[in-house]
């Protein structure tokens, strides 16, 4: 169990900078957004992409950890990390980048007030949909990790009734070898004198027990 705790801790830290490294891309994928403004189908394509690669990236590291009850320490740490990115460095980095792209375009404009107020207001009305793009890259992990669960259960009852005939076919073997080990010591004994003097006073009473039948060869 002590060594166990380890393995679990080493596997929960590892996924939560698995989910801190996917919202950081996403927030890379923001500031793209926002140098280079497209439309909401880009938009919408480009965050199925990136949900599709964080799920088979978060799919295939899971996959080395073979005990379930890891895997599901290994799919909440991911979305702590995801969690935790968005909230203390997203909201560090998107303000960063506010006041940089403010500065550049000369925010003391009178004219240009209102437009900030007015983008403000958008930006804080989309921020619960960004937010929200975080629920489906956590349940496209889930959604592959609990097939991979399954799968993985199926192959172990697999694997469990396969080895148990591996060890019944073992254990034939042996006892096979071990027959055959008999039989060719007995094969050897009954060409031997002692075996003869054995069968002479067990079978047919013929000498007492301190005689012997055969003479020994001059």
């Amino acid at each position: 169990m002590s060594g166990q705790i380890p393995a679990e801790a080493a596997v929960f830290l590892h996924a939560l900078l698995l989910g801190a490294k996917f919202m950081c891309l996403y927030d890379g994928l923001r500031l793209c957004r926002w140098l280079l403004p497209h439309g909401r189908r880009l938009r919408d394509a480009e965050d199925i992409l990136y949900w599709v690669y964080c799920g088979l990236w978060a799919f295939a590291q899971a996959f080395y950890e073979n005990d379930g009850k890891i895997r599901w320490y290994f799919t909440a740490g991911i979305a702590i990390g995801m969690i935790l990115w968005n909230y203390i460095c997203s909201g560090i980095l998107k303000k960063t980048l506010r006041w940089v792209t403010m500065r550049k375009k000369g925010r003391t404009e009178p004219k240009r007030r209102q437009s900030v107020r007015d983008s403000t207001k958008r930006n804080r009305k989309k921020k619960g949909n960004r937010n929200r793009s975080v629920l489906p890259i956590f349940f496209v992990v889930a959604a592959l990790l609990t097939v991979l669960t399954v799968y993985t259960r199926s192959l172990q009852k697999a694997d469990a009734v396969y080895a148990a005939r591996v060890d019944a076919l073992q254990n034939e073997v042996d006892t096979e070898k071990q027959r055959q080990e008999e039989l060719e010591e007995k094969s050897v004994y009954v060409q031997t004198k002692d075996y003869i003097e054995q069968i002479a006073r067990e079978k047919l009473g013929l000498i007492n027990p301190d005689e012997t039948i055969i003479r020994p060869e001059n």
